[in-house]
Parts: structure tokens; sequence; C-alpha cells
């Protein structure tokens, strides 16, 4: 379930993986995501034109945002491993292997994106703050999962950063 605020283009969820569903009395406090214009039309064409045919089918208006669309099991709910699954099949008809791809890909690429910014450009470093709000994160220690560890930039940093502790800086 998720709450949509289709002009601002805001999203919350009222559930997640981990969490259960926030009722009535309590105060929902998974965050809200702001969603680029490219993507509020993909769910507006999602909720307009493919979501009602697999309500019409089952004969329930659900709340919940994402449905199967097709099989036995179209109008209910869209589990985890199902996304996993439409996401997989995604990757692989894009030429991805299917074997890399998870459902934290995209939050993974982006930690190193602004790890990486950070490195290169340390005067525009964005804070531990600015970090847990961007990734809806309670502690900065959340960004140890989703870390490459084989990034030759934040190598580079590293080095830089400690040859210059040391007094050195010679390559």
């Amino acid at each position: 379930m998720v709450t949509i605020k289709a002009m601002e283009r805001l999203i919350q969820p009222s559930r997640s993986k981990r969490r259960q569903m926030a009722s009535n009395g309590y105060e929902n406090k998974l965050r809200t995501v702001r969603i680029c214009e490219e993507t509020a039309k993909a769910l507006n064409d999602y909720l307009f034109t493919e979501r009602p045919s697999a309500e019409n089918e089952r004969g329930i208006i659900s709340d919940w945002l994402f449905l199967n669309l097709r099989g036995k099991s179209a109008g209910r709910p869209l589990a985890y491993h199902n996304y996993r699954k439409l996401l997989r099949n995604c990757a692989a008809h894009c030429g991805i292997s299917s074997v890399n791809v998870r459902t934290h890909s995209g939050r993974s690429t982006k930690v190193m994106e602004v790890l990486e910014q950070n490195a290169l450009h340390p005067e525009q470093e964005k804070s531990d703050f600015q970090i847990k709000a961007l990734f809806g994160w309670s502690q900065i220690d959340s960004i140890q999962l989703y870390m490459n560890r084989n990034s030759e930039i934040m190598a580079n940093s590293a080095y830089k950063r400690h040859s210059k502790k040391d007094g050195g800086g010679n390559d």
C-alpha cells in the first residue's frame, strides 16, 4: 500500500518488507520519496491501463499498489519473489545477466555515485546527515551493505588521504 500525491510526484509506502503496515492512529514512519517525471508517467500508465484489468479479473478493488497482472495470482498483491523474477526477466530482455541483478542494485549504484562524487569533489561532499536523508536511513552504518569495495576511485581517494596524513604523497 502506498500514498501517492500525483501532482507533487510524491509517494509514501505504508508498509515495507521489514516493517508492519502503518495503521489507523499510528504515524507512518516510512519515508516519502519524490519521483522523477518519467517514473511518475510510468506509474500513472500502470495505474490507469494495466492494473485495472487485474482488479477486474479478480473482481476486487485492491488497496495494494502493485498487483500480479497475469496468471492464477492476478489481482493479488505482488510478492517480493514475483517482483525479483520480473526484475530479472526485464534485465535479461535488455541484455543484462539476470544472475547479477538483485532488488537493491539501483540503491548500490546510487550509493557508489554519491561516495565517488564525494571522493572526486571533496568541496561538494555530502554530509552523513544528507546521505542518511537521501537513502532514508536512521544510521549511516547502513551504507556498508551497499558499498562496492572494488572501486578504483575510492581506492585512489583513500590512498591520497592516507598519503597526506603520513606526509608522503609521492606516487
